[in-house]
Parts: structure tokens; sequence; C-alpha cells
């Protein structure tokens, strides 16, 4: 819960500092990186299901790059992919904002903040599990 925190707190600080902005070109790969995860936790979790792969991780904890499980290197890139998930967030909201719209739209970022924050932290507690074996 902590590394969530402090991702969700470092990103915000960022974020409202304008070190970090969502740019058109930053989504664009973003929007790649995510379809390409996507085909991968697919074709991962049909290894599983279907038990070619006998690890609860699949693929992710059995391949092995210079030593180093396949799922942290996962793992880092979906925790800087959920990262900029929340970037996109703060941007919608803070978008919103400044073009005055409707109190009664705020749900809709406070949800995305929300699902965006689970998925870190999904990512995270598996990212932990994978790195101790």
């Amino acid at each position: 819960m902590l590394a969530t925190l402090v991702v969700v707190g470092v990103t915000l600080a960022l974020f409202a500092s304008g070190k970090i902005r969502a740019s058109k070109r930053a989504t664009k790969v973003f929007l790649v990186a995510m379809v390409g995860y996507f085909v991968f936790s697919i074709l991962n979790f049909g290894l599983v299901a279907f038990g070619a792969v006998d690890s609860p991780f699949g693929l992710s904890s059995n391949v092995k790059i210079f030593g180093i499980p396949l799922g942290v290197a996962i793992g880092i890139l979906a925790v800087l992919m959920a990262a900029y998930s929340l970037v996109l967030d703060f941007d919608f909201i803070q978008r919103g904002v400044n073009n005055r719209v409707a109190r009664k739209y705020g749900w809709s970022g406070a949800f995305g903040i929300m699902v965006t924050v689970v998925w870190l932290y999904v990512e995270l507690l598996r990212l932990f599990a994978i790195s101790r074996n």
C-alpha cells in the first residue's frame, strides 16, 4: 500500500508542479503499450488456464532475461503505464475544471483515478510477488 501511495503522491506532485504533462505523442505511445500489454496478458492467461505453463504468473516468472524474470520488467513497465494513466486522469480533471464542466460530472474523474490506483496496486503486488519468486 505504501508503494502505491508513493507512486500516486509523486505523480500528483510532478503533475501539479508542471514537470509532467499529457502530450499527444506520449498518449499515442501509451495506447500502443496498453494494447501490447493487453495482448500479452490475454496470452499469458490462456497459457496458465490451459496448463501450458505451471507457474501462476505464466511466462512472467519462467522466462528470464539476464537472470531477471521477465515479469519484473513487465511489472515495471505496467507501473510506469499506470503512473502515466494517472497523469491522463489528472489532466482530464484539470481540463474539466478549466472548461467549467458541470460539477455532476466530477464522479467520472474520481472513478478514473480510483480504477487507475487499483490497477497500480495490483501491478505492484504482482511485481513484488514475482520478485520474491
